[in-house]
């Protein structure tokens, strides 16, 4: 039994129901000769039933039909006229309302209810995207922010550069209570763009000044300077220690390499990538490696007047400095559809991707050739330190 089928045992059930309905039949019981009762013609039971005062089928009467529909129309243009006394429209929507209330046939009242819908919710996404481009936070709120993001990109433990660091960063505020904190969706969403452009600058100004210590000559040229003035900009409870020294050479390191501009921190993202593939002791390797290649290259920081600290932050911990560290180890990248090739008839025609950037960074790496100081962007030490 345990071999059949579902489909077979329910036929098997369905039979054994059947059986113990029907009465049992002896052999030794003789059949009744007499036939079964003769069931009422269907005429005669017609008969009996009383068709007087039942209203005509509207849908089999083509008279009775116009008359409900003329009906219905009435009462629908009566309701519309409540409707508007309670509710202004502008003289455009009247005209569409009075237009779904005249409208006999209910499919395409359906259409007209459903278009009416999507172009509520196109209007509502154009004006979320304007909200978005024209957002600007209070200055209580940019002031907390900034050293936030700033001090982001310099941890040790940072995952990624670029990935979901904005929504991070929104996690990290909300977490420590930074005050004006958006609670309307939209402006969430127009903070969040706020946060990538912002994100964006200070990526520029960490990856330029970086890359000025490589000119001939300069100062910042040994990575315990270089390091210390990178680290001042966020303030003087901010150290440097050596896992920052190991993290700056690892990007002069992808400076040297001469990636292209908007392409820069998608490259190091991906040589982290690799790295993190390796595990906890081969990440630290692969950056100890850095470093030492680094001294090589550009001078021992023991020969410097610099030392580094064994703690990034002193005593006065900013209270957003522990959510900080605890959340920019949990950096996502996000994954772009990378280009592909389809023939079409002859031709062979590339599918171009968008640079294989995340969206944080498709606006910011742009900026590489001009100042992204121009649209607002400051250094995290042109401002006062935040309060405690």
């Amino acid at each position: 039994m345990s071999s059949l089928t579902l489909q077979q045992r329910t036929a098997l059930r369905k039979q054994r129901q059947a059986a113990q309905a029907r009465p049992e039949e002896r052999n030794d019981t003789p059949r009744s000769s007499s036939p079964p009762p003769q069931t009422p013609s269907f005429p005669d039971r017609l008969s009996t039933l009383n068709f007087s005062g039942i209203t005509p089928n509207p849908f089999t009467n083509g008279t009775s039909s116009n008359a409900t529909n003329s009906s219905s129309i009435a009462t629908r243009r009566l309701m519309g006229e409540r409707i508007r006394k309670k509710v202004r429209l502008e003289p455009s929507s009247e005209a569409e309302f009075t237009q779904f209330i005249e409208t006999t046939s209910p499919e395409e009242r359906e259409a007209l209810l459903h278009a009416s819908v999507l172009r509520l919710t196109d209007l509502h996404a154009k004006s979320a995207q304007t909200t978005a481009a024209h957002y600007t936070p209070s200055k209580t709120l940019e002031k907390s922010l900034r050293p936030i993001i700033h001090a982001a990109l310099l941890m040790p433990n940072i995952k990624y550069y670029s990935g979901n660091l904005s929504s991070i960063i929104m996690t990290v505020a909300e977490t420590s209570n930074v005050k004006q904190m958006p609670n309307d969706d939209e402006e969430r969403d127009a903070l969040a763009s706020w946060l990538n452009k912002e994100i964006n600058n200070a990526r520029y100004q960490l990856k330029k000044t970086i890359a000025e210590s490589l000119t001939p000559g300069n100062e910042l040229k040994n990575i315990a300077v270089l390091t210390d003035r990178l680290i001042s900009k966020l303030g003087k409870q901010f150290n440097a220690t050596l896992s920052i020294y190991l993290r700056v050479a690892f990007i002069r390191a992808e400076i040297v390499k001469n990636h292209k501009a908007d392409k820069f921190w998608a490259a190091a993202d991906d040589e982290l990538e690799k790295m993190h593939n390796r595990g906890p002791q081969g990440f630290v390797d692969d950056l100890t490696t850095l470093y030492e290649e680094d001294i090589e290259a550009h001078g021992d920081p023991a020969d410097s007047k610099c030392t580094p600290s064994t703690e990034m932050v002193g005593d006065r911990k900013p209270r957003w400095y522990q959510p900080l560290h605890d959340n920019v180890s949990k950096i996502q990248r996000i994954k772009i559809r990378t280009a592909s090739k389809r023939k079409r008839g002859d031709e062979e025609e590339d599918e171009e991707d968008d640079g294989g950037e995340e969206p944080a960074d498709k606006s910011g790496e742009e900026q590489e050739n001009e100042d992204p100081n121009s649209n607002g962007g400051r250094q995290a030490g042109e401002e006062d330190e935040e309060d405690q």
